[in-house]
């Protein structure tokens, strides 16, 4: 049998590969909205991290940026609206762009353009 780092399913003899990715995850609203609630309650950031089955710098990122929107007040029944955690996180958590990647050739395209004609 195969070893691989996809999950697997093994059904007499034979290995099905299951659908796993292995980027990174989207954190779904909802689980924000969670994240929300059990601060309202009290929860440590480690218990809730733990509830959630997140890390502690993935709670952490997101904590910071929903208490700097002042999302994370207020109380634990009165949840905010998934648009309004979007916009927090697009806010205070831009994602980041891909490093700019520049040719090493670039400097020498003229002196290569010259040299085909």
């Amino acid at each position: 049998m195969a070893c691989t780092k996809l999950a697997s399913l093994q059904v007499v003899g034979f290995v099905l590969p299951m659908e796993v990715s292995m980027s990174r995850k989207r954190t779904e609203m909802h689980r924000l909205q969670e994240l929300v609630r059990l601060h309202r309650l009290g929860e440590t950031c480690h218990r809730a991290a733990k509830l959630l089955r997140m890390g502690p710098n993935v709670e952490r990122k997101y904590r910071v940026a929903l208490q700097a929107a002042g999302l994370l007040d207020g109380r634990a029944d009165e949840l905010p609206s998934p648009e309004e955690l979007k916009a927090a996180v697009e806010k205070y958590c831009p994602g980041k762009s891909a490093p700019q990647q520049v040719s090493s050739v670039k400097p020498w395209l003229e002196n290569i353009a010259e040299m085909q004609r």
